[in-house]
């Protein structure tokens, strides 16, 4: 059995950063070092525009050759079924791998105690899960301040070869490689902050802190509040405040015990957080602040005093980039941890309450700090004018999503009934041509009836690219064989009507009969509103309802 080639790393050791990829590439092997060839020469640029020099880093990979059928993938998985497939056994960090790579992992240890660094940087998935046990995506994780082995600090970031996938990524490389570059200048700086959250906090503490807010507005003092509501069941279970970057109150309102205070302390909390969130001198700082403010509105009966929003500030700013919070935090924050994983279900409340309350602390947190960084920002590129107009906009928006629409629910049936009628017309001219019951809206169904009893030419999907039945794909079928023209214009129909019977005579309805939706005024790059579901499930798309006149 041929020995396959295999690199070591390279650049000074000790060295305060060290840079870790996957594996070796071809061109790594060809010349002998990580990092090599074209994705290496851009990486270096990368670098550069960072302001870290090449030749004052450690660079080396986890794997140090090509994995078989350069698939990392095969060589660890959580997927059990997958791991069961490729017949990986062993198990670190919760994570089937193949048997070698456990002594990767510790040689690569054995290089970070050698090499000694302050931070490390971790080009892509496997060289993250190596160095800091944490399964998934860079692209998640990616500018997080990770704990790594031996003390150090592990930031992730694409690798060159995805960034050649995905151009518009790179800025957020460089954003990486920069908060690598502060930490390896001044790593006492770029500690875990000293967060102050006040959860799980009693009736006086709550009133307390509230009370000092409300104190200092009455006394003239204009006070910045970020705010951010949770949500269990489409209801409000906790709102954070947060009046600084590190100090955070979260008021509960739900335990797995049922209600959190008593009807007298609820209503008490609930007329002093009105009294300081609606106050002239407190502007409220939020993310995607009407989701919030469509349940102030029906659970508390009023609107907190908005100023400034992040989400929005980002779109009119940069309208092409993302708008998440975790996103706007690994841009702007200083010291930054993807969190969000935290809490995915909000069907229920999570067994761990602590966490949940510590998780709503830190949202207001980071949106306090993102949205000082933004604001100097737009005054920096001059775009405030332009963001006071979409703040605007989006209360005018928030007041047609209050207040719905009107809905003729007599009407309303019998529309959807003469649909129903008319689909199962078209179901039974489509049976007769068919000869058997067949399913349109069964992509299966669909590709076995074309593509293996009528034998036509496959038809691919560009985004996907597995075969599909989709429109454009019966419409291109059609053309090349003109006996099915007829079957697809039936089909075309009645999936058409289908979609306007769910879509829209189907549309759920708010509690008192009428047909809310939510705009969002940050919806596309080209500053028109998108629309779709309100906070609570219902409405639906309000913008692209069909006259009616089609043919």
């Amino acid at each position: 059995m041929a020995l396959l080639p295999f690199i070591s790393g390279k650049g000074p050791c000790p060295s305060p950063i060290m840079i870790v990829t996957d594996h070796a590439t071809a061109d790594d092997l060809w010349k002998g070092f990580p990092l090599a060839g074209s994705q290496g020469d851009f990486f270096n640029k990368l670098l550069h525009e960072a302001g870290i020099l090449r030749s004052e880093c450690r660079v080396t990979t986890v794997m140090k050759t090509r994995p078989s059928a350069d698939n990392i993938d095969n060589y660890y998985t959580q997927t059990k079924s997958k791991a069961q497939k490729l017949g990986l056994t062993s198990v670190r960090a919760e994570t089937w791998i193949h048997p070698s790579v456990e002594q990767l992992v510790s040689r690569l240890q054995d290089e970070v105690a050698e090499c000694q660094p302050r931070v490390i940087i971790a080009v892509g998935d496997f060289a993250m899960w190596a160095l800091t046990g944490i399964y998934g995506s860079v692209d998640t994780w990616r500018g997080s301040h990770l704990d790594g082995p031996h003390g150090t600090t592990v930031i992730p970031t694409y690798h060159p070869s995805f960034i050649y996938k995905k151009w518009e990524v790179k800025g957020f490389c460089i954003r990486d490689l920069q908060r690598a570059q502060h930490v390896a200048t001044r790593p006492e700086l770029y500690t875990y902050p000293a967060y102050r959250f006040h959860v799980a906090p009693t009736y006086s503490e709550t009133i307390s802190i509230l009370q000092e807010l409300a104190t200092r507005l009455a006394s003239g003092e204009e006070l910045w509040l970020s705010c951010d509501i949770e949500t269990i069941a489409r209801h409000i279970s906790c709102i954070g405040i947060a009046w600084n970057v590190r100090e955070a109150l979260c008021i509960p309102f739900m335990t797995l015990d049922g209600h959190y205070w008593t009807e007298e302390e609820e209503f008490q909390i609930s007329l002093l957080l009105r009294t300081v969130l609606t106050h002239p001198n407190c502007k409220v700082i939020g993310q995607n602040f009407n989701y919030d403010n469509q349940h102030f509105a029906k659970h508390l009966g009023y609107l907190p005093n908005l100023a400034f929003d992040t989400m929005i500030a980002q779109h009119v700013l940069f309208p092409g980039l993302p708008k998440a919070l975790d996103f706007l935090s690994s841009m702007y924050c200083h010291w930054h941890r993807y969190w969000k994983d935290e809490i995915n279900d909000y069907n229920k409340l999570p067994e761990n309450m602590t966490q949940y309350w510590t998780y709503n602390c830190k949202d207001v947190c980071v949106t306090f700090e993102v949205a000082f960084v933004l604001m100097g920002l737009l005054h920096h590129c001059s775009r405030w004018p332009q963001f006071e107009f979409m703040l605007t906009t989006s209360k005018s928006a928030l007041r047609s999503m209050l207040k719905g629409i009107r809905v003729d629910s007599k009407e309303r049936s019998a529309v959807a009934g003469r649909l129903m009628e008319a689909i199962a017309e078209y179901e039974a001219l489509i049976q007769d041509i068919v000869g058997f019951p067949l399913n349109v809206a069964s992509p299966k169904q669909m590709k076995i009836f074309f593509y293996d009893e009528l034998k036509l030419p496959i038809q691919i999907d560009k985004k996907t690219k597995q075969p599909t039945c989709n429109a454009k794909a019966l419409a291109t079928l059609a053309q090349k064989e003109p006996l099915i023209r007829q079957l697809v214009e039936l089909i075309d129909k009645k999936r058409s009507l289908g979609v306007f019977l769910s879509t829209f005579c189907l549309m759920p309805l708010d509690s008192d009969g009428r047909m809310r939706c939510s705009f969002n005024v940050c919806g596309t790059e080209t500053m028109r509103f998108s629309s779709s579901e309100n906070a609570f499930g219902n409405g639906g798309n309000l913008q692209n309802i069909p006259k009616g006149e089609e043919k």
